[in-house]
C-alpha cells in the first residue's frame, strides 16, 4: 500500500477496480469515461437521544463542537451549559469521530479536549473522571513546561494530541451520554411529515400509534418509505378508522417505497407494534406522499444510506476528481469513501470493468500536508487486500 502513504501530487486521481485494487492516474492518461457513484444521506431524525449531538454509533455517546475559540477553562462552561463535559477518548474509533466531527464545523486548527495534567509530571488524566485508558500523542509530547491542557491537532487526519498553555483559545469537543429509550410521540402529525417508529434507526423496541387524517370525504394516503421488522415477531398494521375498522395493510419483514390507501374513511391508524424490534430499524412512513427515499436509481443500503450511479460524463483523468466530487455535491452527497470492508466490496463489485470506464474514488491530496485523505476530512484508516496500483 506503498502509493497511499507517498506524498501525494495534485491532478492525480484514484479509482476502484472490479480485482480489488485502487489504482491511480494522472494527466497522462487522457480524457476518460467516468462513471459518477455518490452516497446521500436520507433526513431523519438521530433516534439515539442524541438530539442536536452527535453519535458515533458505538458506546452511547454523544458528541458536539462549540467552534467559537476560548480558553480551556472557559470552554468546560460551554460544554457545561450544553448539559456535557469536555471529551474524553478512549480508543483510535472515538478519535478518529471527534476529529472528522470537528473538521464538519470548521475546526481545523486545533481542538480542546476535556484533558489535563493531574499529578506530578506530565500525567495525564481525564476532568470526567473515566480512566485513561487511550492516548494519541505525538512523538515527544507532552513536553514538560509547555502547558497542562490537551489539544488534538485536528489539521492532521491522525488527530494526534499536543499540551498546549490552558489560556490558548481553541474550539472545544463536548460529550454527554444518550438519553434514555425513546418515547412514543402523540402527534398531531401533518399531512406530508414523515413519521419515525420511536428511535428509528437505531431502536425499534418501542411500540406506537400514529392516527393521520385528512379533510373530510378526501381519502388517507400512506407511503411507507422504509420497513425493516422481524418476520417472526414485529409488525406494521394500517387500520381503516380509528377502532374496529378494516386492515389496510399487515406488514413485516422488508418493505420500502409502497403506497397504500384507505378503502373510504379520512382517518388511518397506523400501528408499529414490535415483539422485541432486536436488531432491526423499524418503520418510516409519510401521509400526503412527501419525497424522503433514496434518489432515483440509488439503493437504501444501511442506517439512511443511499447509494447510486449519479451520472456518467466524459472528463480529462486529471480533473476526474473534482468533477465527481462537484456532481456529488449537487445532489447534497458525496463521493465514495471508504472506511471498512463493507463499503470497499460494495464498491468493488458494483466498479465497471476498466475498458468501459472508471469508478472514481473520492481521495484528494492535501495541499498542506501532502498526504493523501478523503474529500469530507477523513483520513485513509483503510486499505485494500489486494493493494493498489500506479498508471502513470
Amino acid at each position: 500500500n506503498s502509493a497511499l502513504d507517498k506524498e501525494c501530487v495534485q491532478g492525480e486521481t484514484w479509482m476502484i477496480t472490479p480485482d480489488n485494487y485502487w489504482s491511480y492516474g494522472d494527466q497522462w492518461m487522457g480524457t476518460s469515461t467516468i462513471y459518477i457513484y455518490c452516497t446521500t444521506q436520507l433526513q431523519q431524525p438521530t433516534g439515539d437521544g442524541c438530539d442536536t449531538f452527535a453519535d458515533d454509533g458505538e458506546d452511547g455517546v454523544c458528541y458536539q463542537v462549540s467552534e467559537n475559540a476560548q480558553s480551556w477553562q472557559d470552554a468546560q462552561t460551554t460544554c457545561r451549559d450544553m448539559g456535557a463535559t469536555m471529551a474524553s477518548i478512549h480508543n483510535q474509533q472515538e478519535n478518529s469521530f471527534i476529529r472528522r466531527l470537528a473538521v464538519s464545523k470548521g475546526a481545523v486548527n486545533g481542538l480542546f479536549l476535556g484533558g489535563s495534567i493531574a499529578g506530578k509530571g506530565n500525567q495525564f488524566g481525564w476532568i470526567d473522571g473515566t480512566t485513561w485508558d487511550y492516548d494519541n500523542f505525538y512523538p515527544s509530547f507532552p513536553i514538560g513546561g509547555n502547558g497542562e491542557c490537551l489539544t488534538m491537532d485536528t489539521f492532521a487526519a491522525s488527530g494526534q494530541w499536543m499540551n498546549i498553555d490552558c489560556g490558548t483559545s481553541f474550539p472545544v469537543a463536548c460529550a454527554r451520554q444518550a438519553e434514555a429509550r425513546p418515547a412514543c410521540k402523540p402527534g398531531p402529525w401533518k399531512e406530508g411529515e414523515v413519521i419515525y417508529s420511536p428511535g428509528f434507526p437505531y431502536d425499534a423496541t418501542t411500540p406506537c400509534d400514529y392516527f393521520l387524517t385528512v379533510d373530510d370525504g378526501k381519502r388517507v394516503e400512506v407511503e411507507v418509505l422504509v420497513l425493516e421488522a422481524n418476520s417472526c415477531c414485529d409488525r406494521l398494521v394500517m387500520e381503516d378508522d380509528v377502532l374496529g375498522g378494516n386492515i389496510v395493510a399487515n406488514l413485516t419483514g422488508e418493505v420500502a417505497d409502497k403506497i397504500y390507501t384507505t378503502a373510504s374513511s379520512n382517518l388511518v391508524r397506523v400501528s408499529w407494534q414490535p415483539d422485541g424490534g432486536v436488531n432491526v430499524r423499524g418503520m418510516m412512513v409519510s401521509s400526503g406522499l412527501i419525497h424522503a427515499s433514496c434518489p432515483s436509481g440509488f439503493e437504501l443500503v444501511r442506517d439512511g444510506e443511499c447509494r447510486g450511479q449519479q451520472s456518467k460524463i466524459t472528463s480529462s483523468f486529471a480533473q476526474a476528481s473534482t468533477n465527481v466530487i462537484s456532481q456529488c455535491a449537487s445532489i447534497g452527497g458525496k463521493p465514495i469513501i471508504i472506511h471498512n470492508a463493507e463499503h470497499h466490496y460494495y464498491w468493488r463489485k458494483t466498479a465497471p470493468p476498466t475498458n468501459n470506464g472508471y469508478m472514481i474514488l473520492g481521495l484528494i491530496c492535501n495541499s498542506n500536508t501532502r498526504q493523501w485523505q478523503w474529500a469530507d476530512g477523513s483520513g485513509i484508516d483503510y486499505k485494500p487486500i489486494g493493494g493498489n496500483n500506479g498508471y502513470n
